[in-house]
Parts: structure tokens; sequence; C-alpha cells
């Protein structure tokens, strides 16, 4: 196999893992937008505190956006070449925003 060809694979392999990537937080900002529509239905039929169904929707808030913006930074990627979107970590970082924003809203409408 020559360089070109390693080359070529490489490229190959990352261009799949950012499309990959993209696909994750394309599925994760739907799932947290989803859980936000549902949150404030059950709101309305519970009546869980409005301090946690706050702090559960800017949880939920902050993983969309975030999740929105590094699409943004992978599109440029996959166009570039380069890769300044960041790792597996920050993936990891936004389920957790997701987790802590569905965690509060349970939490709460667990405890009424």
């Amino acid at each position: 196999m020559s360089a070109t060809d390693q080359e070529r694979e490489t490229e190959e392999r990352r261009r799949e893992a950012l499309k990959l990537n993209f696909d994750y937080l394309k599925h994760l900002s739907t799932l947290a937008g989803a859980t936000a529509l549902v949150e404030l239905a059950v709101y309305q039929e519970v009546g869980v505190g409005l301090v946690s169904l706050g702090t559960s929707l800017i949880l939920l808030a902050v993983c969309v956006g975030a999740c929105l913006y590094n699409m943004g930074l992978i599109s440029g990627d996959i166009q570039s070449g380069e890769y300044a979107s960041g790792g597996l970590y920050r993936l990891g970082i936004f389920v957790g925003f997701y987790v802590g924003g569905l965690a509060a809203f349970a939490w709460s409408a667990l405890n009424m």
C-alpha cells in the first residue's frame, strides 16, 4: 500500500467519523427537544415545581444549542479537511446535559 493510498484511507475514515458524530448530535438534539415538549405536557398535568421545570428546560436547551453549534463545526470540518470540532469527550458532556435535564424533572415529578 502506497503512502497516497494510506492518506486516502485515513481521510475516508476521518470523514466517516465526522459523519457519525454529526448523526449522533442530530439524534441527541432531536431527543432533547422532544423531551422538553413531553416535560411541558407532563408539567401541565402533574403540576411539577416551576424551579425544577426551569432547570430541566435550561439543561435541555443547552444540550440542543451545544449540539447544533457542534453540528455546524463538523459541517465545516468535513468541507475543510480539518478537525476542530472536538472529540468524544464533548459528546459525553452533551449526554450529561441531557441526562441532567431529564433527571431534574423526573426527580421533582417523583417527589410530588
